[in-house]
């Protein structure tokens, strides 16, 4: 199934390369590049403003399907071809990207939760800035990869937050400002606020806090195996359609 995804994926680039030269005569080309030596945190706000996201816009959106839809056809406008892979248990794959230009490729696992899709969106995102192509499962979690093949997919992650919730705005938030210099625990309310504001996972924006000593490893630690055994009940529902 997986190897049907990017077997897919390619050919519809193909197709899509086919239609802009006959069409348009010309084809999207996607020039951003970046190196893992540069700063996550400004890099983010790179991203941002070459997508043309701005903070009053992204907090509107609500915290359903809209924050994905909107991130993803920011993306699609730069020259990205954008697709998401139906056949794949979430657990073998969150996506992948392509970095062949013109038109690379992101694909997202349809499989996951919207928020999540909007996480890997920026993380496949990253890895094209890199010009790499990679096939990356759960995000979060610790792998068997080289110590320089978890690097990048470290460096990703943080561009990913980085991009969703940029320091600047989480740190003014009056949520954050109130919250006890000392106190590294945070109520569930305050998490599901944050990250219903920015459109993203309670998680993502865990580690936010984290990556900014707003809260401790172990919090973080303790609260992402309750969510993820949150969400393995959630995946074992089945619904219509």
């Amino acid at each position: 199934e997986l190897r049907f995804e990017i077997r897919q994926a390619q050919e519809r680039r193909e197709a899509a390369i086919d239609l802009y030269e006959s069409l348009e005569g010309h084809v999207p080309s996607f020039s951003e590049a970046t190196s893992v030596t540069a700063d996550p945190e400004q890099l983010g706000l790179r991203i941002r403003e070459l997508l043309g996201i701005n903070y009053l816009d992204q907090i509107t959106w609500g915290n359903a399907y809209a924050p994905f839809n909107h991130w993803k056809a920011a993306i699609e406008l730069k020259g990205i071809l954008v697709f998401q892979a139906t056949e794949v248990e979430s657990g073998e794959l969150a996506g992948f990207s392509v970095s062949q230009q013109p038109l690379p490729i992101i694909t997202v696992n349809i499989k996951d939760f919207p928020r999540a899709r909007t996480f890997t969106l920026l993380h496949e995102l990253a890895h094209i800035m890199l010009r790499q192509n990679c096939l990356c499962n759960a995000l979060y979690f610790e792998s068997n990869r080289s110590h320089d093949e978890e690097a990048i997919e470290i460096f990703c992650n943080r561009v990913a937050g980085a991009t969703l919730i940029p320091r600047q705005f989480l740190l003014e938030e009056k949520i954050v400002r109130d919250h006890p210099i000392d106190k590294k625990e945070w109520k569930e309310s305050e998490i599901v606020n944050l990250a219903n504001r920015y459109g993203t996972s309670r998680e993502a924006l865990l580690r936010r806090l984290l990556i900014l000593s707003k809260t401790s490893k172990a919090f973080y630690q303790l609260k992402r195996e309750q969510y993820q055994k949150e969400y393995d009940e959630l995946k074992k529902i089945k619904t219509p359609g």
